[in-house]
């Protein structure tokens, strides 16, 4: 009975290494930021870990959409786009409203060497838009990652600070995408 369980605890280990089963960032695993970012990321990303909310959580299925919020700064959403939403259409699409709305265009740089574009967001109304945060998005092997700061509702004129609070909260959690 004894050698049967060893047997069976090497053999489901041996699977578990062989299927790529591992919680570092480069992992073959699915990417899902909702549930791999730690508690420590979220802090160095001035956001607190105990407020986080995942919508529609699916057990065994990626999160596509989580937030967390701070004191000072308001709300991190972070959004997983896959499935024909890439990187370049999400460009493409915050470019044409930019052009559209009369807005400054994105910014594209690179978040810790990975593809990114940065831009206030805004909610379009019958004559104008109006501010609402900022966000980073990045490129994934399977699609991007975007995260959005929504400050306060005293402060959503205040999009340049958004900005800034999008860009340390992307830098610190870039990281955990590894090659995904």
């Amino acid at each position: 009975m004894r050698k049967r369980l060893v047997r069976m605890t090497i053999a489901v280990a041996a699977t578990l290494i062989a299927s790529g089963c591992s919680s570092h960032p480069d992992s073959t695993a699915a990417l899902d930021p909702c549930r791999q970012i730690g508690d420590d990321t979220v802090r160095a990303a001035g956001f607190e870990p105990s407020t986080k909310l995942i919508k529609d959580d699916v057990p065994g299925s990626p999160a596509h959409e989580c937030t967390f919020t701070a004191a000072a700064t308001g709300m991190l959403r972070i959004d997983l786009y896959t499935s024909g939403n890439t990187y370049d259409n999400l460009l493409t699409d915050a470019q044409s409203r930019a052009v559209t709305n009369g807005r400054t265009p994105p910014e594209v740089s690179k978040i810790n060497g990975r593809d990114t574009f940065t831009h206030p967001e805004e909610i379009i109304g019958e004559d104008k838009s109006i501010p609402l945060g900022c966000s980073a998005t990045l490129r994934t092997a399977t699609g991007a990652l975007k995260f959005t700061v929504l400050p306060h509702a005293e402060d959503l004129y205040r999009t340049d600070d958004a900005c800034k609070a999008v860009s340390k909260a992307a830098q610190a959690i870039e990281p955990t995408i590894g090659t995904r």
